[in-house]
């Protein structure tokens, strides 16, 4: 696997895409890009163009999705025997943007169009102009909102419902394992953005394992609308009014570590094990969240796979433009506890690690 790592990120160097090893990047402008498939293809000679509408490039992971896709999809390309023409743009967060950027990029001739909605909503007219054009329309990251005209002919998403699920039922249990009374599980619930699919998805995976395990209603929920500022404000708030919090579900890692000055203040930043530890169940896999995984400050963490959900997806295009049936896929995230982070760093299966500066130490 570690080679593997390695010969990716050798590729992308050699493409020029490899994006910065910050947890958040200055939003670039929209841009348009061609990559085509190496001279050494062989093969009919065949032609296939794939545009891409990349919501925002102002993230890691939405970087990374980025480079791992190209990465994967001139790698298939070449593997099948085709030359490949790829287009990408990003909407800098704005749906308005996304469906104009889509439109031009269905106007250029693609054979296949890729999304990485903001909107799960408003993307439904950038769905609707690639079927209504004759052309493959694949969603990305984040599904269609229910009730879209027309469906996406694949959707490549982490399986957001089970890896909340997962990771709020581990720590929820782990708490019932350590002396708490389930009436006593005081827990704050952060949500990401109410437009978002997977935010959606996210929260009621965190409350379906709170009601399997009969543990009472979050004593707080709010709605980040996906912005750490907003985020430190509310749960500020929250825990204001509940100071006998001591659990936190949050949508998603960047969101737990946001919590960290907050808790600070009420001396109940800790790690596991020390007194007035408050509890942290959250999905990523973020470079700043290892540390606090590794730590103790966190105590469940579901691991989203970019690298595997990008390739998967770059496959996808290529069959697709080649006239060849396309799946659905949804990747399941593997909870990582500070008992089990050694066997999941001998395991390479942080993904964010590939983005790590030199220096960094784990």
């Amino acid at each position: 696997v570690k080679k593997f790592l390695i010969a990716l990120l050798t590729l992308a160097m050699l493409l020029g895409i490899v994006g910065c090893g910050q947890q958040t990047a200055e939003e670039p402008a929209p841009s348009t890009s061609t990559q085509e498939a190496p001279e050494t293809s062989s093969g009919d000679g065949d032609t296939i163009k794939v545009g891409v509408v990349w919501p925002q490039l102002g993230s890691l992971a939405w970087i990374a999705y980025k480079d791992y896709f190209e990465i994967y999809i001139n790698e298939y390309a070449d593997e099948r025997g085709v030359k490949l023409e790829l287009l990408t743009l990003a909407s800098n967060g704005d749906p308005a943007q996304q469906d104009s950027q889509a439109t031009d990029l269905i106007n250029s001739g693609i054979d296949v169009l890729m999304v990485g909605p903001e909107d799960s909503t408003a993307v439904w007219s950038c769905a609707t102009k690639a079927k209504e054009a004759g052309i493959g329309y694949i969603s990305f990251g984040r599904e269609l909102a229910d009730g879209a005209p027309h469906e996406a002919d694949a959707t490549f998403i982490p399986d957001c419902y089970s890896s909340a699920y997962a990771a709020a039922y581990e720590v929820f249990n782990k708490m019932l394992e350590d002396g708490y009374a389930k009436e006593d599980i005081k827990w704050v619930h952060i949500m990401g953005a109410l437009t978002d699919e997977n935010a959606l998805n996210y929260a009621k995976g965190a409350e379906d394992a709170a009601a399997a395990l009969g543990i009472p209603e979050p004593v707080s929920v709010f709605s980040s609308e996906w912005n750490l500022e907003t985020c430190q404000s509310k749960f500020a708030a929250a825990a204001q009014a509940n100071p006998d919090l001591n659990m936190i579900y949050a949508a998603y890692e960047d969101h737990g570590y946001t919590c960290m000055n907050t808790l600070e203040r009420m001396d109940k930043w800790h790690p596991y094990g020390e007194e007035g530890h408050v509890y942290i169940a959250t999905v990523g896999g973020l470079l700043d969240g290892l540390h606090m995984l590794r730590d103790g400050y966190f105590d469940g963490t579901a691991i989203e796979d970019e690298r595997e959900i990008c390739k998967k997806a770059a496959e996808a295009c290529v069959k697709y433009a080649l006239g060849e049936e396309v799946e659905d896929f949804a990747y399941e995230a593997k909870v990582c506890t500070p008992d089990t982070f050694q066997e999941f760093l001998d395991n390479h299966m942080f993904w964010s690690l590939d983005y790590a500066e030199e220096g960094f130490v784990i």
